[in-house]
């Protein structure tokens, strides 16, 4: 384990310098890009030790109207996209994953915090009223933000919520922001979503050990949760997660066959990836015939 924490500060060590670098080109260009997750948590120094949180990117979000010129000026600046597609899968919430030679982190770059059902709720115009920044002109989203997108991220845009489940990572976030801000304030913030927050934290207090900085709003509803979170830890019935597996297959392959109709990028994605195959299952059938 010990080696395992030495490499990973030392990753985290040249992901900080990796951040540290497109904030200064961004600047530069008139835009102040805004680090969440990880990486933001990594820059404001929330951690006892850098090498306690595993990192896969560098996520940071824009404004939507420097969207398309955040992503142009990293190109110009070696950054390519991880899949060579001509036509990058189009993510609802961030630019495909784009990486850079010599550079340890891919980098996703955002215009949106969670899906389009809560986009009204939590988003860039809310997060951006709150912003804190240190000395090195570095943004990040206040701690009561920061807190509330530890659980989106996991438990509404990875569908946490359908499956009962916690990650130990976004849990262990949560803890170490509640000691520098009230959860329960932060969860009670987002009243359209304070629901799902509270179901969260909920979890995260038992999973941390009943700290007094994760007491949630006790309530009939989120102790019925708790009650068959506890239940799943033990064993989540097989049955419905492939139940549940097979709904999110099925609902995403929906999702992007209305997104191929409605959306001119999707649909050049879609026939990038897909047009040789139906040209391919075309001409065989004539041959056949």
């Amino acid at each position: 384990m010990k080696y395992i924490t030495d490499l990973n500060r030392d990753r985290n060590q040249q992901i900080i310098i990796q951040a540290k670098e497109i904030n200064e080109l961004l600047l530069a260009n008139d835009i102040s890009p805004v680090f969440i997750k990880g990486v933001g948590n990594l820059l404001e120094g929330l951690y006892y030790d850098i090498g306690e949180r595993m990192m896969y990117d560098i996520d940071f979000i824009v404004s939507k109207k420097n969207y398309l010129k955040t992503i142009s000026i990293l190109k110009e600046n070696g950054y390519s996209e991880l899949n060579k597609n001509k036509h990058p899968f189009v993510h609802i919430r961030h630019y495909t994953r784009i990486v850079k030679k010599n550079r340890i982190a891919a980098l996703e770059v955002h215009h949106q915090l969670t899906t389009n059902k809560y986009s009204n709720y939590f988003n860039y115009n809310l997060v951006s009223k709150d912003i804190i920044s240190n000395n090195n002109s570095e943004k990040f989203i206040s701690l009561k933000n920061q807190l509330c997108l530890s659980i989106i991220s996991f438990y509404i845009n990875d569908n946490g919520v359908l499956f009962k489940s916690a990650s130990l990572k976004d849990s262990y976030d949560i803890f170490m922001l509640s000691q520098k801000t009230d959860a329960k304030k932060a969860v009670n913030s987002i009243e359209k979503i304070n629901k799902y927050l509270n179901f969260y934290l909920a979890s995260s207090y038992y999973l941390m050990g009943k700290p007094n900085s994760l007491i949630y709003n006790k309530n009939k509803r989120t102790e019925n949760y708790i009650k068959t979170f506890h239940k799943y830890l033990q064993k989540t019935p097989k049955r419905r997660i492939k139940f549940l597996q097979l709904y999110l297959l099925v609902n995403h392959k929906l999702s992007n066959l209305t997104r191929v109709i409605s959306d001119k990028k999707m649909r050049m994605w879609f026939f990038e990836l897909y047009g040789n195959k139906i040209k391919s299952i075309g001409i065989r059938n004539r041959e056949r015939s």
